[in-house]
């Protein structure tokens, strides 16, 4: 199965993103995209009206709606507002409050759309450094989905369990109330 993403720019709070079709994980797009920036200097960065490094894309296909698609894996936004290198991830549902632009309230409180999974200063994005970064986008993102299965799980649990409440303070070992 092909890994959809979406990447390009976002200069004066207006993104110019393109649609990759295929190889849009980390190891792949997001090493391209590391490279380039690495390779690119700002200046130059902030002159470029679009993005082309995947070798699959598709001009037909709105890249900012499909940015919120829970089919686009992966997002790769050079934020020259702020000097970063953004990396967002889509998920179907999330069950707690992502921080994210592209993130859009469902039924409160599921989310969906692209979540900000990693932000990284340009200046800190060197040749050497990409494998790293690589490393800490994949990262990012796991503990992001395992927190999301966590309280998925979580919910669930609860849903089940009838609640007992306790009507004894604890306080350490001592406990404060009186048994019958």
């Amino acid at each position: 199965m092909a890994t959809i993403g979406v990447y390009g720019y976002r200069q004066n709070e207006v993104d110019k993103l393109v649609y990759a079709l295929a190889d849009a994980s980390p190891d792949v797009l997001g090493k391209k995209i590391l490279s380039h920036v690495s390779q690119t200097p700002l200046e130059e960065l902030a002159g470029k009206e679009t993005l082309e490094l995947a070798d699959y894309v598709d001009s037909d296909v709105n890249a900012n709606e499909a940015l919120l698609d829970p089919l686009c894996n992966w997002s790769y936004i050079i934020n020259l507002d702020s000097k970063t290198l953004e990396v967002h991830s889509a998920s179907p549902f999330l069950n707690h409050k992502p921080e994210g632009r592209y993130v859009v309230s469902q039924e409160p409180p599921r989310y969906k759309g692209a979540v900000l999974v990693h932000e990284i200063p340009l200046e800190l994005i060197t040749p050497n450094s990409i494998d790293y970064h690589v490393k800490a986008i994949e990262t990012a993102d796991n503990r992001l989905y395992g927190i999301s299965k966590f309280i998925e799980e979580r919910e669930r649990n609860n849903k089940l369990k009838p609640k007992v409440v306790d009507p004894y303070l604890r306080i350490g070992r001592l406990i404060i109330g009186k048994r019958n």
